[in-house]
């Protein structure tokens, strides 16, 4: 309806201007660095907001127009880039060996955890400000190369069972594999996979919608999602604290 599509319009507008934003901030992390705005229309729009759904289409469209030699980082844009952050991706992650998928530490609601304003402009890792997000595989690192060839043995796979002839080239995985980059390169059994909390990654607070089982690729994505959204907001003990100073506007609402 309306009100959903504006909720959207909002969403997609707050993320282009933080991703600006981001990019003329560390833009002296990346040497001639750039941004290049892509619009991708699904095919399945029952699967609009399923998370794995979307990753895979990212991860079609930007694997098709980057060179095998490419290193490609998905993330969310909620993540603080710091020269850290960028230097433990390209270490960790390995041309034909390994891929990189963290364990990212994400920050509490901010009128919760704090006390007043104005917020820190950086996450702590703290146990009172966030938490490592174990239910989140959002963020991965791989190179190009890595990505086509575990495509490949899973067309071949898909081929043998379905008795056709599918190509690289006509083939769109998201409308086919329907599991989260984890899962698709822990089919390449040529691939390690580096999965690790760490703690030069952290992500900002932002709310997390749509844990509908419907609208979700999978149970296991659904229970995730669930799981997110009870540790999204803070610890008990901050929740308790801010229900006693909040009570009656709470209840107002």
């Amino acid at each position: 309806d309306e009100k959903y599509f504006q909720k959207e319009v909002g969403m997609y507008k707050a993320i282009s201007e933080r991703i600006q934003n981001l990019m003329r901030k560390y833009s002296n992390l990346v040497k001639n660095s750039k941004i290049i705005e892509s619009k991708l229309k699904p095919r399945n729009l029952d699967l609009y907001n399923s998370e794995v759904y979307r990753q895979i289409l990212v991860a079609e469209h930007i694997t098709s127009n980057l060179s095998p030699e490419s290193l490609v980082l998905i993330t969310l844009p909620c993540v603080e880039f710091q020269s850290e952050f960028l230097n433990r991706v390209r270490l960790n992650t390995i041309k034909s060996t390994q891929v990189f998928v963290p364990i990212p530490f994400y920050e509490y609601m901010p009128n919760i955890i704090y006390d007043k304003y104005p917020f820190p402009e950086q996450v702590e890792i703290n146990k009172a400000v966030g938490y490592f997000n174990t239910f989140t595989f959002n963020f991965i690192s791989f190179y190009n190369s890595d990505y086509l060839s575990t495509k490949s043995k899973i067309i071949q796979t898909l081929n043998t069972i379905n008795k056709s002839e599918i190509s690289n080239s006509n083939l769109n995985l998201a409308d086919y594999f329907k599991n989260d980059l984890y899962e698709f390169f822990s089919l390449n059994s040529n691939l390690n996979i580096l999965r690790a909390t760490d703690q030069s990654i952290k992500c900002r607070w932002h709310m997390i919608y749509d844990c509908d089982e419907k609208t979700k690729i999978s149970e296991d994505e659904f229970n995730r999602c669930v799981r997110q959204k009870e540790n999204n907001l803070g610890t008990k003990a901050q929740l308790a604290i801010h229900l006693m100073k909040n009570y009656e506007e709470i209840v107002k609402t």
